[in-house]
């Protein structure tokens, strides 16, 4: 359930507040969201072992930015949400279980006309669909490769050529958060267990990809819009990231993205928001050894999105599409003993009020691998998210 927390982002307009959220002639200034959530999704039918999963959970966030001056601000996410999987009790109800509170970001920003930099613990850019992935299953590939918690200083400088568009280069230098901000309140799920979806504290001595104890990963990328093919509306995003390997036997892992987002309105109040996004993640988690603190050890994972969500007034319509293949060492090394391909299909209808309460409901397949087994299985589950946004 790690990427529980990105649903909220239904609600959500931004992961921290920004420089127009402030006001301009009184500080220190301290503005912000709050989210919270209850989410619940059943299995209707499944190929594999786990026959009927029924999971109710509460989520939450808090966003907030303390504005020292337009520019200077403190921005933090503390985040609440199961972190642990059902897999640990696949048969059973899992009503409030497993739940835990952690600091999923602290960082200084510094954000001027053309140019921001920043330093501290927060999520890195490195995919789109992950952030912004339509519905409530539809980024469930794409956290696979998401950086989140990590721990660096980086920026991001505004370059725009003449008849050329806007377009931002960005960079950063990271590491896998092991200090004492990654420690979670209420439940701490082992390093390695099958059912852990976020680790209650992560150490130097977990190896893995990124968890180096310094910020010796690097990161760029590059995004803007193709105003010069008179589309202001088409946006890209380009990421590369090398996630240096730990202390165990593992190798870095290389990850390439590139994604592709349209908003145009087509008149009538209606919105039509396209996204596409491909991936590559060689070494995927350090492989070949004995996996890493962001993935199970494949020695590569290719991934590709692509979705579609219609906006009328309050209402949304989406549906995703997409697979993740997963190329095995040939020496039997990795995680699960062979190369899998697995598919996503699923579609998300919404409805946001104008005073803050929205509601969404989900379905989707996933054909993917069987936990427990080497074979692969089809998967049915429905989902609904009852989420409160309020601003402050």
């Amino acid at each position: 359930m790690r990427g529980l927390a990105v649903l909220l982002a239904l609600a959500a307009p931004a992961l921290t507040p920004g420089r127009a959220a402030a006001d301009d002639d009184s500080f220190p200034a301290l503005v912000g969201t709050v989210d919270t959530g209850l989410y619940t999704t059943r299995t209707i039918g499944s190929q594999a072992f786990i026959r009927k999963v029924d999971t109710v959970a509460l989520l939450g966030h808090l966003r907030a930015g303390l504005f020292l001056s337009p520019e200077l601000s403190i921005q933090s996410q503390v985040t609440y949400e199961p972190l642990r999987t059902p897999l640990r009790m696949p048969h059973k109800k899992h009503v409030f279980a497993d739940e835990g509170l952690y600091m999923e970001q602290l960082y200084a920003k510094v954000e001027l006309d053309d140019l921001m930099v920043y330093a501290g613990k927060l999520d890195l850019p490195l995919s789109l669909a992950a952030d912004i992935g339509p519905g409530l299953f539809g980024a469930d590939y794409a956290t696979d490769y998401q950086l989140r918690e990590m721990m660096g200083f980086g920026g991001a400088v505004h370059i725009t050529p003449a008849n050329w568009g806007h377009h931002r280069l960005g960079f950063a230098r990271f590491f896998a958060d092991n200090s004492w901000l990654d420690a979670a309140a209420f439940t701490q799920p082992n390093f390695g267990s099958i059912d852990t979806a976020r680790t209650g504290r992560l150490h130097l001595g977990n190896g893995g990809a990124a968890n180096t104890g310094s910020p010796q990963s690097p990161m760029v990328t590059l995004d803007g819009d193709a105003s010069p093919l008179g589309m202001p509306a088409l946006t890209y995003h380009l990421a590369w990231a090398s996630l240096r390997h730990g202390v165990d036997d593992t190798r870095d892992q290389t990850d390439l993205v590139g994604a592709l987002h349209y908003e145009g309105e087509l008149g009538a109040g209606f919105v039509l928001r396209p996204l596409i996004e491909g991936a590559r993640i060689q070494h995927a988690g350090g492989s070949p050894g004995s996996g890493g603190a962001l993935l199970p050890a494949a020695q590569r994972a290719d991934y590709l999105s692509s979705g579609v969500e219609l906006g009328w007034n309050n209402w949304s319509v989406s549906v995703v599409r997409a697979q993740r293949m997963l190329i095995e060492p040939v020496n039997g090394s990795g995680l699960d003993g062979r190369s899998s391909f697995e598919r996503l299909l699923t579609g998300t209808v919404g409805y946001a009020f104008d005073w803050g309460l929205s509601v969404a409901a989900g379905w989707k397949h996933d054909h993917s691998l069987a936990p427990g087994t080497t074979l692969n299985a089809d998967t049915d589950s429905v989902g609904l998210l009852v989420n409160y946004h309020q601003d402050f």
